[in-house]
């Protein structure tokens, strides 16, 4: 009877139970492996966290030291078209002082007065420099007009002996201006007060009487006029000629301080 019984069992829900369990132990091994990986992939998401935090976090530091440089070229940048606009070398050398002390190119560590005495140290030299060669190119010009206007003569006229004696003149003359000129630009052998004759008369600034005034006539004393300027008296004399028939006006030539007056 008893075999009867089991015999006649069904041995499907057995099977069905069986099935069942092993597809929640499936489940739960899955769920197990998900869980793991999840860990897993949780942890290398918070390591690159942290090392984009890291990385993050250095950029920061790099973007604090370079963004006042950045802001600072900008401001170059922008202003440069400004400062080329100006239509001396002096007034764009004023512009590009103000805009460098604009941009603080000394830096943000230095104080700010400290930097805009280092800049203006910076820039007097090169300003010195500039009003030289202004000053320099000034005279210069004038000596050019003057020069011009010499051969401008020598273009025009027609020699006779009155004209021959006049160019004669005006180049010794102009010679002495040259000389005197040109020594009292940047040089360090000029002296205002003997090349300054020339350079005013040169400027206008003193009329020819008033520069003979402000002259001293050569003598043959020693005490009274240097060797070299007797030594040049003599020389010229002879190219002035005799009193009777001077080739040269009879006017004082004027150089370094001295007055030369040939044929008195």
């Amino acid at each position: 009877m008893d075999n009867h019984i089991v015999e006649s069992t069904p041995t499907w829900p057995f099977i069905l139970v069986i099935v069942l369990l092993v597809m929640t132990l499936a489940w739960f091994v899955w769920n197990f492996w998900q869980l793991k990986k999840s860990q897993k992939s949780s942890m290398n998401n918070a390591q690159k966290i942290l090392k984009l935090q890291k990385i993050l976090k250095e950029n920061d530091k790099a973007f604090e030291k370079l963004n006042p440089i950045v802001e600072h070229s900008l401001i170059l940048r922008d202003g440069m078209d400004d400062v080329a606009a100006k239509p001396t070398t002096k007034e764009r050398l004023e512009a590009l002082h103000a805009l460098m002390e604009k941009a603080v190119v000394w830096g943000e560590k230095r104080p700010i007065e400290d930097g805009k005495k280092l800049l203006k140290t910076v820039f007097k030299d090169a300003e010195k420099v500039i009003d030289e060669a202004e000053e320099a190119m000034s005279v210069i010009r004038l000596l050019q007009q003057k020069i011009q206007q010499f051969y401008s003569l020598l273009r025009t006229v027609d020699l006779d002996e009155a004209t021959e004696c006049q160019i004669r003149t005006d180049f010794l003359a102009l010679s002495m201006m040259m000389m005197d000129v040109l020594q009292s630009i940047c040089s360090p052998f000029s002296n205002s007060e003997e090349q300054g004759v020339n350079v005013k008369l040169l400027k206008e600034q003193i009329t020819l009487e008033d520069a003979v005034k402000k002259t001293n006539p050569v003598t043959f004393l020693d005490i009274e006029t240097s060797p070299w300027a007797q030594k040049l008296f003599k020389s010229l004399e002879k190219w002035a000629g005799p009193s009777s028939h001077p080739l040269i006006e009879r006017r004082p030539y004027l150089l370094r301080g001295l007055r030369m007056e040939f044929n008195k």
